[in-house]
């Protein structure tokens, strides 16, 4: 790739660019550029497609065993991503995007490869399927009434392993976790997410948790201190659906457009009336159907594990 036309690249770009390049060793800045190049106008991003896209300065096997055999970390790479957002795109919240995606594959030998169910329930396909699980990690930003996700991190899961699709996420969060430090961080992960190891992890952080609990997830009261023999109790009285009946029951309406772009602040988008975050449990949020099914999981040590409900200050 030659070294015309630069002076024509927009110097926002050409900052990102650099910014990025400094988390790699000088010897492997060419080739990154090149590829990254190649990728940015190519409408799907492989890497055959991005080094037919240019006109590389190597042969493909060099490019190959940068890619698989290269001294630079993938790691420091998305780290990096996610200072240069940090830096050149200040919001008021950052919202952190947990899921897992399911890729079809028909090799064995595939890294990953393995029978995994898929959640997604869609036509005319296999409820059980061959292919590759990743547990990705995104960042989302925002201008007005845009908004948009930046991909950062992703983890690919082993199957027949110990680790568990919570810990691929919690292990993102704290390879990110000291960027946004001083700053307020709101992950969003869906209700398979909602459970003890990841909200440990986001608790150690002080970060603020966004999920719906699952229908089957067992909840319980702190248990009360004793004294005397015996082993202290893990956790206390639980929250039956009879005992939840009798909770007082508080409501709280709000828009998806929850920030305002002057101030910051947290906004009702049809009455313009204020919330806060609050790190306080509204004992009435309980889901539709609990008791109904067997209740697997327990939250311990108890109801302070679900982070930061929205409430009204009028």
């Amino acid at each position: 790739m030659g070294h015309k036309g630069y002076a024509t690249i927009p110097r926002t770009l050409l900052d990102c660019i650099t910014f990025l390049a400094g988390a790699l060793p000088i010897r492997a800045v060419p080739t990154f550029l090149e590829l990254l190049v190649g990728a940015m106008i190519t409408p799907a991003a492989f890497v055959t497609e991005a080094l037919l896209a240019i006109k590389p300065l190597r042969s493909w096997t060099a490019y190959y065993k940068w890619l698989q055999q290269g001294t630079w970390s993938w790691v420091a790479l998305g780290v990096q991503l996610t200072r240069l957002v940090v830096t050149f795109f200040p919001q008021p919240v950052w919202y952190l995007i947990f899921d897992d995606t399911f890729i079809y594959r028909t090799s064995r030998k595939a890294p990953g490869s393995g029978i995994y169910r898929q959640h997604g329930s869609k036509t005319n396909r296999p409820q059980y399927a061959r292919g590759q699980c990743w547990v990705s990690m995104a960042l989302s930003i925002g201008s007005g009434v845009k908004y948009g996700a930046i991909p950062l991190l992703s983890r690919l899961m082993r199957p027949g392993g110990t680790r568990t699709k919570l810990d691929a996420a919690a292990l993102l969060l704290s390879v990110v976790a000291p960027v946004f430090t001083g700053k307020r961080v709101c992950p969003l992960v869906d209700s398979w997410y909602m459970k003890r190891p990841y909200l440990e992890r986001l608790k150690q952080h002080g970060f603020h948790a966004i999920g719906q609990v699952c229908r089957y997830t067992a909840l319980y009261d702190l248990p009360k201190p004793r004294s005397g023999r015996g082993r202290p109790r893990k956790y206390g009285d639980r929250y039956t659906a009879e005992r939840v009946a009798q909770l007082p029951e508080c409501r709280s309406r709000f828009a998806p457009r929850i920030f305002s772009s002057q101030a910051g602040n947290l906004l009702d988008g049809c009455t313009d009336k204020k919330y806060q975050l609050s790190n306080s449990f509204q004992e009435g949020c309980f889901l539709d159907g609990v008791g109904t099914e067997p209740l697997r999981e327990a939250l311990s040590p108890g109801l302070h594990y679900l982070l930061n409900s929205l409430t009204t200050t009028d």
